[in-house]
């Protein structure tokens, strides 16, 4: 991310072709690893600061004075800030989906495997976690955490589903 914003710190670019840059390019680089592992909040304050210094034309790690604060300027456009994505939240809605796709498609091959090793004959939502368990069992677990703490069970026939709605 910082070579691609150093390059292009080079040229004269307004904002709304900054904004653009931002959001498409600069955002999308780290989301491939977003979507299978937590990362730590040091990189993903690096990953805000890399495209709130290409925003504001500064130099990396240079202090300065940032005329709008970095949350306000994450909100939606319709919320009158530029959607950029914060990328700790971004970050955990994404394991968040991953975790959803889990409890939705239990006979996909990947959750057979996981489920092998860390969820036989139960649901994925009533694991626990052990002192034993790989790092990206550790991070799909954070997601069903979130899966689990925003959704509902619905009355239903007494069968049991995973999440039906």
């Amino acid at each position: 991310m910082k070579s691609k914003a150093k390059g292009w710190k080079g040229l004269i670019l307004a904002q709304p072709c900054r904004a653009v840059l931002n959001r498409s390019l600069l955002a999308s680089i780290p989301t491939y690893l977003m979507g299978c592992f937590l990362l730590p909040k040091k990189i993903t304050n690096k990953i805000d600061a890399i495209q709130r210094d290409f925003w504001w034309g500064k130099d990396a790690g240079g202090k300065g004075y940032y005329p709008k604060a970095w949350p306000s300027l994450c909100k939606p456009i319709l919320k009158r800030g530029l959607g950029f994505k914060d990328a700790r939240k971004l970050n955990l809605a994404m394991l968040a989906k991953l975790a959803w796709r889990m409890v939705k498609e239990p006979d996909a091959l990947w959750v057979k495997t996981m489920g092998a090793r860390y969820f036989r004959n139960k649901s994925p939502l009533r694991t626990k976690c052990s002192a034993k368990i790989s790092w990206t069992w550790k991070c799909i677990r954070q997601g069903l955490d979130l899966v689990q703490k925003y959704s509902i069970w619905e009355v239903g026939n007494g069968q049991d589903k995973h999440l039906e709605g």
